[in-house]
């Protein structure tokens, strides 16, 4: 029985990963300094200091007047589409806020810049991580528990699940774009790329072995799909991963939404992810967990219910009535859905396999 796991940001908030408002702030362009001192490409390349300076003028930690950018989601998609379209009032916007004239390699060098100090947020806080500390703990079990039967989909670009499977001597089927998927272990689909994927002219990416291979590497080997229309380019690309990722969900006996959200800019992934729900095939039950936060009524996690529970519904499903016995067999379509007051360490940490899959075990 396969339980599908779509990791976000929150996933891997415990251990440091940087949720979106900390990404390109002022803190972290702190920590990549004293993480990667001699690393130019994140430190002092032309590109890096403008973007540090747009932000510094005209970005959201900016308290005296009206910022440019909500957040480092706007930010970067707009960088991308300046890079990409040279008459958009993107280019515009990013040559006004630059403060001087720029041509379109330049714009292409700050999209990249930007992209590049990401991926080392993404890597600094896993640099000389001690996976036998107790803060691992509900990560390394949870990985230890995985079976071959099961999915990870995760839209994060750094190594947390990696490592988490190396510490409980778990072996992974990493899937990169256009590799086949192979059977055996659980499956592990970086949607949007990883820090340790170089990208190649063909549009394949490779997995290397530099961990940190985002960090220092040319700008045209970075492979990672940051927000803008790029990503959708991406995507088309790597259809290996979603292949992968929309028959493991329309197929799953159980799926799991740990510290993801469909961030309103990834509209591939909410079309994908939930038509992949709607799709899900034969009689029987679905469950189907949100785990965002202990609060259940914050408007991103209403938002993820409402999502999952239309889509279960265009799946023609009924909610599982309850009670202390498993549904009939054959049975009708049923799903059930629970948005759990927890952390996603929380509920790596508590989870058992029968209560994902059944929902008449306690949660």
């Amino acid at each position: 029985m396969g339980i599908v796991w779509v990791l976000g940001a929150g996933f891997s908030k415990s251990l440091g990963g940087p949720l979106l408002p900390a990404l390109l702030s002022r803190r972290s362009s702190e920590r990549i300094r004293a993480v990667y001192p001699d690393a130019q490409e994140v430190n002092d390349g032309w590109g890096v200091q403008t973007v540090r300076q747009m932000l510094s003028l005209h970005g959201w930690e900016r308290t005296t007047s009206q910022p440019a950018w909500m957040d480092a989601e706007e930010f970067l998609e707009q960088l991308d589409a300046a890079a990409l379209f040279p008459d958009s009032a993107a280019r515009r916007l990013v040559r006004m806020r630059a403060e001087r004239e720029l041509d379109g390699t330049q714009f292409e060098d700050l999209a990249a810049a930007a992209k590049r100090i990401v991926a080392a947020e993404c890597c600094l806080f896993l640099k000389e991580a001690d996976v036998d500390c107790e803060r691992w703990r509900p990560y390394v079990n949870w990985a230890g528990s995985l079976h071959a039967s099961d999915t990870i989909v995760t839209f994060n670009y750094d190594r947390v699940v990696e490592m988490a499977a190396q510490a409980a001597k778990v072996g992974l089927d990493i899937v990169a774009g256009g590799q086949p998927i192979r059977k055996g272990f659980p499956r592990l689909l970086k949607m949007h790329g990883s820090v340790d994927w170089q990208a190649t002219s063909t549009g394949e990416v490779l997995l290397v072995e530099d961990v940190e291979h985002a960090v220092r590497c040319p700008s045209g080997q970075l492979g990672i799909a940051s927000p803008g229309p790029s990503k959708l380019a991406f995507s088309q690309r790597w259809t290996g991963l979603w292949e992968g990722a929309t028959t493991a969900i329309s197929e799953a006996d159980a799926i799991v939404f740990a510290g993801y959200r469909f961030p309103p800019t990834d509209s591939v992934a909410r079309e994908r992810l939930l038509g992949a729900i709607m799709k899900s095939a034969g009689p029987g039950l679905v469950s189907v967990h949100a785990v965002l936060g202990p609060d259940t009524g914050s408007p991103a996690a209403r938002r993820l219910e409402g999502l999952l529970t239309y889509a279960l519904a265009r799946a023609d499903r009924e909610e599982y009535p309850g009670g202390r016995r498993s549904p009939p067999s054959p049975s009708p379509k049923y799903f059930n859905l629970k948005v759990h007051a927890l952390y996603a360490e929380d509920f790596l940490g508590l989870q058992q396999r029968t209560w994902i899959l059944r929902p008449d075990q306690p949660s």
